[in-house]
């Protein structure tokens, strides 16, 4: 699990000091700052965040739509625009780049965090229809008490629904997710080549099984139940070998 690392383009100086301040009290990890649209291109190819929090109006150079647009092409992340403006013109030119979200000046601690909770959530069940394949997919964002942590993809071992709420039990430790995600989704947003439903409540990494049995899989020293109506499942993933 990593903390989630965050880019921040704003030419006010004051108000990105707190905006930083705000994101480190959230837990997240603000990586880099940057004043302009040239930098803000360097920092994201060279830092390589997960998130961007973008003002539209920069003094110097382009404007954040620019920064927006080079993301889009070069390093797909989700990024929220930060704006004063409420200018249609702008607006409508600032909504073809498909942000994750809008912050109006002056906003508050709360709107950032509902903000940022929202954009990580929508980019983690995006389903290719902003530039993001499942295939291409290398980690998800999952709430972590009050703030999101990273997830990578391959390190999951497996998912169990448990009530209303999903475990996600990784190489390192167990994460408890909030329950808006359903398994169905889960099973939706990870990649198919790589995992496999076994269990009305279970869903697994295919590359961590250990051992197959008929009513069993182990994954290192932990067994977990096939359920019934999932052997067919089960059967395609021996036939593949």
């Amino acid at each position: 699990m990593e903390k989630i690392k965050i880019l921040v383009v704003e030419d006010q100086v004051l108000q990105a000091r707190d905006l930083v301040s705000a994101l480190q009290n959230m837990n997240y990890e603000v990586v880099g700052e940057a004043r302009d649209s040239r930098h803000s291109i360097r920092l994201l190819d060279e830092l390589r965040p997960d998130l961007a929090l973008i003002d539209i109006r920069l003094a110097q150079g382009n404007s954040g739509i620019d920064v927006a647009e080079w993301i889009k092409q070069e390093h797909p992340i989700p990024f929220i625009f930060i704006t004063a403006s409420e200018e249609m013109a702008i607006f409508e030119k600032a909504k073809k780049t498909m942000p994750y979200g809008y912050l109006i000046k002056p906003y508050t601690r709360e709107d950032l965090y509902r903000t940022i909770e929202l954009a990580l959530l929508n980019f983690s069940t995006d389903r290719g229809q902003n530039g993001l394949n499942n295939s291409e997919r290398e980690y998800i964002f999952l709430k972590d008490g009050r703030s999101y942590r990273k997830l990578r993809i391959h390190e999951i071992l497996w998912i169990e629904a448990d009530g209303n709420y999903k475990k996600f039990y990784g190489l390192d430790r167990k994460l408890i997710a909030n329950p808006r995600l359903s398994m169905e989704e889960i099973e939706q947003i990870l990649p198919a080549q790589s995992f496999i439903r076994i269990h009305k409540s279970f869903l697994v990494n295919m590359n961590k099984i250990t051992r197959l049995e008929s009513d069993q899989i182990w994954i290192e020293d932990f067994a977990l139940p096939i359920g019934r109506n999932y052997q067919d499942n089960i059967q395609k993933l021996m036939n593949r070998g």
